[in-house]
């Protein structure tokens, strides 16, 4: 196909970037209509190639436009209709053309039906004597001596979405390699989105960071500091938010054309997509947690930056999960979170000075461990409130995967049950055609069902 030179190419698009030009676009999608658009001898290449994976046993189904003489000397065996009626079937060396036609014109110009009456009369002279030959009479016997064979066609049973599901699709975790392969590529080449969710973390940081500016270890700034942490703790979630609203919205199209022609399961989409944007929104998170850290003032030991940045992160597993749960507090992440960065930004204060404004407030704590107990929190609980938003999030994350997996399930099982109820109904006058599909992934079957080929059984 004369496509190596552009293998490293972004394909692009109409509406996006420029990609790979119109001519290689059309021959790196050659579905449906493989010649239209192509010169004569790119024609004839991609006619070659379809004709060599027919002889590997793949069955190639296309429409082509006006073939030249050369491509319509690839075809083995031809089937020409007019009308709903068959006027040849057979090889090309039973086909009679004059030399100075091309086949294909010539055949079309004997077989077409125009306002004129006298080309319908032709082409219904040149089926009558197609169902005198001897091929036609050989072909109709066998069909009526299957039609009378009714032992054949009762042991015949429906065929169901499930009794071919293990040809349908690769295993899974081919599935998920392949689609976290792709779903990598794709975010190492969109760099446009990376520098915004970059500019994004920059700008909000900045922004939170310039509002509570160096605020200092004292009881009138201490509001403002639990403020900061609330913050931080909301932000998080508002990151998470924008990595699984990505999930299914920026390829939606795209993932279910291919979930429907059954080609991977939600389950390996969901958890591709998962693996790939969830380290990247994190980066994004840390820098806009730093930015914010630093530029308020607080708590600068190592030690309890680290455990801020761990909560945060935790909490980033768990907010995209079980949103009802935030009516009971011990089964809250935001309560956890909350409770873990409060006690980490004041445990290690011992001193908080207090000013006349903030005694006849009665907001003096005298020290941070009265600042916790004023929120309702024990300073005792940091580490059991870091396991506990470990163990949310692999709890919610097994339960969120369950649920792909269940209405994945119930999807097919639907599907399935429907197919196989039609079938069984109308099975006298119904046609099931399963043809393979080359696909990334591998080798997919496509189950079509269709009712309007009875005419075929009538033939």
């Amino acid at each position: 196909l004369n496509l190596a030179k552009c293998s490293e190419t972004r394909i692009g698009g109409y509406l996006s970037f420029k990609g790979i030009s119109g001519g290689e676009m059309k021959r790196l999608s050659i579905a449906t209509e493989p010649t239209s658009g192509l010169d004569s001898f790119m024609a004839e290449s991609i006619v070659r190639l379809l004709k060599a994976m027919a002889c590997e046993g793949r069955t190639i189904v296309c429409t082509i436009h006006q073939p030249s003489s050369q491509v319509f000397a690839l075809f083995d065996h031809l089937l020409l209709m007019t009308d709903g009626r068959v006027a040849f079937m057979g090889t090309n060396r039973n086909m009679i053309c004059p030399l100075a036609y091309s086949p294909s014109d010539y055949y079309i110009n004997q077989l077409a039906i125009t306002s004129q009456p006298e080309t319908r009369i032709k082409a219904n002279r040149i089926c009558d004597k197609f169902v005198d030959t001897e091929y036609m009479v050989a072909i109709l016997e066998d069909i009526n001596q299957t039609k009378m064979d009714s032992a054949k066609i009762g042991n015949i049973s429906p065929i169901t979405v499930d009794e071919c599901d293990g040809l349908n699709r690769p295993g899974l975790w081919l599935q998920f390699t392949t689609l976290i392969m792709r779903c990598y590529l794709l975010s190492i080449r969109n760099t446009a989105d990376i520098v915004a969710q970059l500019n994004r973390s920059l700008a909000m940081g900045i922004f939170i960071g310039l509002i509570y500016h160096k605020q200092y270890p004292i009881s009138t700034d201490v509001g403002n500091i639990n403020g900061i942490l609330y913050m931080l703790m909301e932000s998080s979630m508002f990151f998470e938010m924008f990595v699984f609203m990505g999930i299914f919205l920026d390829n939606t199209a795209l993932f279910l054309r291919e979930y429907h022609n059954r080609m991977y399961s939600v389950l390996a989409y969901y958890l591709s997509q998962i693996l790939i944007r969830l380290p990247v929104s994190m980066v994004m998170l840390l820098i806009f947690a730093i930015i914010v850290y630093f530029m308020a003032g607080l708590n600068p030991d190592p030690q309890a930056f680290a455990i801020c940045m761990g909560n945060m992160l935790l909490l980033l597993l768990c907010s995209s999960f079980l949103a009802w749960s935030v009516w009971i507090k011990y089964l809250t992440y935001t309560h956890y979170c909350y409770e873990a960065l409060m006690v980490n930004e004041w445990r290690y204060l011992d001193d908080i000075p207090c000013y006349n404004n903030s005694q006849s407030m009665g907001h003096c704590y005298g020290n941070g461990s009265n600042v916790i107990i004023s929120q309702g929190f024990n300073e005792t609980h940091i580490h059991w409130d870091s396991f506990a938003l470990i163990a949310m999030a692999i709890v919610y994350l097994v339960l969120e995967c369950g649920r792909v997996i269940s209405r994945d399930e119930l999807t097919r099982y639907i599907h399935s049950e429907s197919i196989s109820v039609h079938l069984k109904g109308k099975y006298d006058k119904s046609v099931v055609i399963v043809w393979p599909v080359v696909s990334t992934t591998g080798p997919v079957l496509t189950l079509y069902h269709r009712s309007d080929y009875e005419s075929l059984l009538d033939i």
